[in-house]
């Protein structure tokens, strides 16, 4: 009886990390569909990363958070992730994010409290990117509650 017991809670285990690796890719697969989809506005904002975590030797992450419509959305900009991100219509990561990893923790820290522009997705926004290619200037003190149609010059 208790083998069948033990059986029973492996096929448990398997099948919830089975639907956890399912939902993941389909995700990924659902966010890159949206960057793709023409007919899903897209919009820019100011981000501000907030906090750099590095649980991991390289594989550390921006948080960022940004306004859109009077709510309050937050990211993150993986380093590791975005070496092979090559969607060249809406963000430079794949020229960005090799530069990043070789700098130490105490660089990467210096980045929180800095603005830079994020692009976004009307209807889903916290399918956004954090353009690290595009700091935000000064005389930018705010963005307009809807966000830019195009990023201001």
């Amino acid at each position: 009886m208790s083998l069948i017991k033990k059986n029973i809670q492996v096929i448990i285990v398997l099948t919830l990390v089975l639907l956890i690796i399912i939902y993941m890719f389909a995700n990924v697969s659902l966010s890159k569909s949206r960057w793709k989809n023409e007919s899903l506005e897209k919009r820019y904002t100011i981000a501000t990363i907030y906090d750099y975590e590095n649980p991991v030797k390289n594989a550390g992450a921006f948080k960022y958070k940004f306004n859109f419509n009077q709510k309050l959305f937050s990211s993150s900009f993986l380093l590791a992730n975005r070496i092979s991100f090559k969607n060249k219509e809406h963000t430079n990561h794949y020229k960005i994010a090799p530069k990043l990893m070789r700098l130490s923790t105490k660089e990467l820290q210096t980045y929180v409290g800095k603005r830079y522009y994020v692009k976004f997705i009307v209807n889903y926004p916290k399918n956004s990117e954090l353009l690290l290619d595009k700091p935000v200037s000064d005389s930018i003190l705010k963005a307009p509650d809807e966000g830019w149609l195009q990023l201001p010059e």
